[in-house]
């Protein structure tokens, strides 16, 4: 009989992170391990870029369009926000290498960024483009990623910008060689500075109370405008993107060894006032209530 769990991990090892001077977390990279069985299809979804790296066993990724098998030495990239869920997993089980990185972890000048053309990069990719990249493709892929391991590992001097050009760089080769650029989405400097600014302050304030009038405001448009702008570059409705980062700030409160926190605790350290509210988020967006959560012995790949 097979075993039905929800996109769980029987083990996850870190591998390194990096961390703004807030503590908040920019890129965190680490080995999992997946036991057999099928799982349910969950959209899952986080505002972070994923990159996987199949090790070893065989599964099967599935996305809203489509499901791809997984072999080892396959690369799965999934844009900010985009839905993904391993559904199944082969009699062998998974090992598998993640890395996630806010989008804003690659912001910097003008002059240092990606043009115009491919300024959400991190948040869209064009329909054409496949979530997996064959293993007899991905030689170049895995380099970059083995590279970020090593400056993860070994973090030696200014490790965070070799990470950072690593990243610029596996991200070029997408755009050249997989057919990755969402022209259809791009936007001017202009319009994405002013969302960059919004992110940025989200991040830094998703814990309190927010309203889309303050966000607009701060964003200069008009708050129907930047609702539905405000989608389109980041191909998520603005209070799931909140949300979605109170739930991953909840997700690692009930991780914590020894964390005698209730869930009005950490409800309201994430930002939600009631407890039913926080438990509907939580469930929407990890498929468990909280509370299902920390009994469950499988940790979320998340």
């Amino acid at each position: 009989m097979n075993t039905f769990f929800v996109n769980g991990a029987k083990a996850s090892v870190s591998i390194g992170s990096i961390k703004d001077l807030s503590g908040n977390m920019l890129l965190k990279m680490w080995n999992a391990e997946v036991p057999t069985g099928k799982l349910l299809f969950q959209h899952h979804s986080h505002s972070c870029f994923e990159i996987t790296v199949v090790d070893y066993g065989n599964g099967v990724y599935t996305t809203n369009n489509k499901s791809y098998k997984m072999s080892p030495g396959d690369i799965f990239i999934f844009s900010s926000n985009e839905y993904h869920c391993i559904t199944e997993v082969g009699n062998k089980g998974l090992k598998l290498t993640n890395l996630h990185f806010e989008p804003r972890y690659l912001w910097g000048n003008t002059i240092d960024s990606f043009s115009e053309a491919n300024m959400n990069i991190c948040f869209s990719h064009s329909k054409s483009f496949e979530n997996k990249i064959p293993m007899e493709k991905a030689n170049i892929l895995y380099g970059y990623v083995e590279q970020i391991k090593k400056e993860l590992s070994g973090k030696k001097s200014e490790y965070q910008l070799k990470v950072k050009s690593l990243l610029n760089l596996l991200l070029i080769n997408l755009v050249r060689n997989f057919n990755y650029s969402d022209k259809e989405n791009s936007v001017n400097t202009l319009q994405f500075k002013n969302i960059q600014h919004i992110l940025n302050f989200i991040d830094e304030h998703f814990t309190e109370k927010l309203s889309l009038n303050e966000l607009a405001e701060k964003a200069g448009m008009s708050p129907n405008y930047f609702s539905s702008f405000f989608k389109k570059i980041s191909g998520i409705a603005l209070w799931d993107y909140i949300n979605n980062k109170r739930i991953n700030m909840a997700v690692q409160l009930l991780r914590e060894n020894g964390s005698v926190k209730n869930i009005l605790e950490i409800a309201t350290l994430c930002g939600f006032n009631n407890t039913t509210h926080f438990n509907k988020m939580f469930k929407r967006v990890t498929g468990m209530t909280p509370t299902e959560y920390r009994k469950n012995t499988y940790l979320m790949i998340h």
